[in-house]
Formats: C-alpha cells, structure tokens, sequence
C-alpha cells in the first residue's frame, strides 16, 4: 500500500480566514475519529460464532464501538450546522463543492432534517443512560442463557454480559419494536451510509480549503509518496477482549 503525505506549514495554515480554518481542523478531527470508530467496529464484528463467551464478548465490544461511532455522527451534524452553516461558510462554499460533496451535503439534510436512528441513539444510548428504555426491556421475556457474568481477577476481563444484552435489547428495540435482526440492519447500515457522507461533504469542503489557501506558488501541493509495505487484510483481523501483557504477566 501506498499513501502521500502533504506539510501544510503553520504560516499557510494562519492566513484561512479563522472560521474556515477553525472548521477545517474540527472537520479533520472529526472524521478521523468517526473512521477509526467505523473501522473498529467492522474488526470487532468478526469473530467466530463458538463457543457462547466468544460470541458474547465479542458482540458486547462491538456494539460498544457502534453506540461511540452514533453518538459522534450525531455530533458531526451540529458541528456542520455551527461551523458550516450558522458562520455563512456555506453561502461561499456550497456552489464551490464538487458534486460528490454536494449530493452528500443533500443526502445529511434530507436525513438529520426528519426522525432518524443517529438521534434516537445518541440521546439515548450513546453519551446518556436511559432508565425508561431499560425498564422497558427488563419488562420484557428474557433469556435466562443471556443472563450472564463472565468474572477474571482484574477489570479489563471482566465482562457484565447481561447488562450488554439487556441495554441492547432495549436499543434494538428502539430501533425497530419486535424484530432485532431488522434493527441490527438498519444500525449497520444507516450508520455505514452516514459516515460514507460525511466523509464525502468533508473532503470536499477541506479540498477546497486546500486549493483555495494552501497551495504552493506553482498552484500546486507537495506530495511525498510513502510505501508502507504489506498491510493486513481486514478480514484476516480478529480483536480479542481477552488478553494478556507478556512484559507484566498481568491479564488486562
């Protein structure tokens, strides 16, 4: 695999108009942290189904990555609406976008601007606690073998598993009332189609931040090719929630 890597430069950097350069770092930021909860969630997805506590741990860490990734989509939306559309940067920009990040642009309106699972979510289960949604689950029939604690000698291997399925009952259940398998579908894949949107708007508004700021005297920006050799594959990653520190001997 090969990637290039552009130097900005600091005296460049300080002559974007404030609020476009204040968006243009926060947007950075913000996809970052959205790719890397995405990626995160897709590896701790793959596991083998056996034996139970494989699956159990490993559908727990997951859907931990799924409710940070919401919760940060939905953070996105009003970084866009302070940032992009309350500053006015959006009357200069949006005609300027190309039309990926214009359909994009197009697509997160349509969504944030009706009921949508993201909201749901985040207000719910992603940054806050819902007693109500989980009183309603634990009113509901419970499976007695999902009732579970997996106890080790230290934290970070303990696993409250029962908990994890109650709170994720609750939130399928918010999602899509009596058919789970539905819900999880649509987590998936509303939260995959969000952040393919985000990061199209994203790169345009910050290519354009580029062309119009950033460039060098030649119009043009310095690209140093970097060959990081072989990569793994994704499928071919598993993250465990079990493990040990060979250097301490303890199990985190």
């Amino acid at each position: 695999m090969k990637i290039h890597r552009a130097q900005l430069g600091a005296t460049k950097l300080s002559k974007v108009p404030e609020n476009e350069r204040v968006l243009f770092v926060l947007l950075g930021h913000f996809v970052n942290e959205i790719n890397v909860l995405n990626k995160t969630f897709y590896l701790c997805s793959q596991f083998q189904a056996a034996p139970k506590w494989r699956s159990h741990a490993h559908t727990s860490q997951a859907l931990v990555f799924a409710r940070i990734l919401i919760g940060k989509l939905y953070e996105g939306w009003k970084l866009l609406c302070k940032g992009y559309f309350d500053s006015q940067i959006s009357k200069i920009y949006d005609e300027r976008l190309n039309q990926e990040a214009k359909d994009a642009l197009s697509n997160l309106k349509k969504y944030f601007g009706r009921e949508n699972l993201i909201d749901t979510i985040r207000n719910s289960f992603s940054f806050h606690y819902s007693l109500p949604d989980t009183r309603a689950a634990l009113a509901r029939e419970l499976d007695n073998e999902e009732l579970l604690m997996y106890l080790a000698d230290n934290n970070g291997n303990t696993l409250y598993y029962f908990s994890e399925y109650i709170v994720n009952t609750a939130l399928l259940e918010a999602i899509e009332k009596g058919d789970p398998g539905k819900a999880l579908e649509r987590l998936i894949g509303e939260s995959a189609k969000v952040v393919r949107w985000f990061n199209e708007l994203a790169s345009g508004i910050m290519t354009h931040v580029v062309d119009k700021y950033l460039l060098e005297s030649d119009g043009k920006l310095v690209l140093e090719l970097i060959d990081l050799g072989h990569v793994p594959v994704a499928e071919q990653i598993e993250i465990p929630y079990f493990f040990t520190s060979e250097s301490t001997g303890r199990h985190e």
